[in-house]
C-alpha cells in the first residue's frame, strides 16, 4: 500500500490526519508484524530441520551455513536442500518418469532462489520431489 493510500485509509477509518513520516513508520511496523523479522525466521531453520528428520525417517535434509568465528555463534544461513522419502517413494510408485525443474527469486532483504524438482502424477497434477533455497 502506498503511503498516500495509507494516509487516506487512516483518515477515513479513524478521522486522523497523519504525516507521511508517520505513515511510513506505521507501514514498517505493520510489515514487520505480518512478515516477522528475517533473522528470527532464519533462526527457525534449525528447528525445521530437526522436525523433518524426526518425523520423516529416511529423508534427506542438508543445511549449509557460514561459520562465524568471531562470536562463536552457529553461523549464518546460506542454503537448504530437502527431499522427503515419502515423495520419492510416491514418484517411483506411480509418477511419470519425467522430472521438471523450476526456480523463482525471493523478495526482501535476503536475495535468494527457491529451486524445485517436480514430476507429473497419474492425474496430470504436480508431484513435488525436492526443493532447495540457495543464494542468488
Amino acid at each position: 500500500m502506498s503511503l498516500s493510500v495509507l494516509r487516506l485509509a487512516i483518515d477515513k477509518k479513524y478521522g486522523l490526519l497523519i504525516t507521511t513520516n508517520q505513515a511510513r513508520r506505521v507501514r514498517e511496523k505493520a510489515l514487520k508484524s505480518i512478515e516477522g523479522d528475517h533473522e528470527d525466521q532464519y533462526g527457525l531453520v534449525w528447528d525445521y530441520v530437526d522436525e523433518l528428520k524426526r518425523t520423516h525417517q529416511g529423508s534427506t535434509v542438508f543445511v549449509e551455513y557460514d561459520e562465524s568465528e568471531e562470536d562463536g555463534t552457529v553461523g549464518v544461513f546460506k542454503r537448504i536442500y530437502v527431499c522427503l522419502k515419502l515423495l520419492i517413494d510416491g514418484f517411483k510408485a506411480g509418477c511419470r518418469k519425467l522430472i521438471g525443474l523450476d526456480g523463482c527469486h525471493t523478495k526482501g532483504v535476503h536475495k535468494q532462489q527457491i529451486l524445485t524438482a517436480v514430476a507429473l502424477d497419474p492425474n496430470n497434477g504436480w508431484w513435488p520431489l525436492c526443493w532447495a533455497v540457495v543464494e542468488k
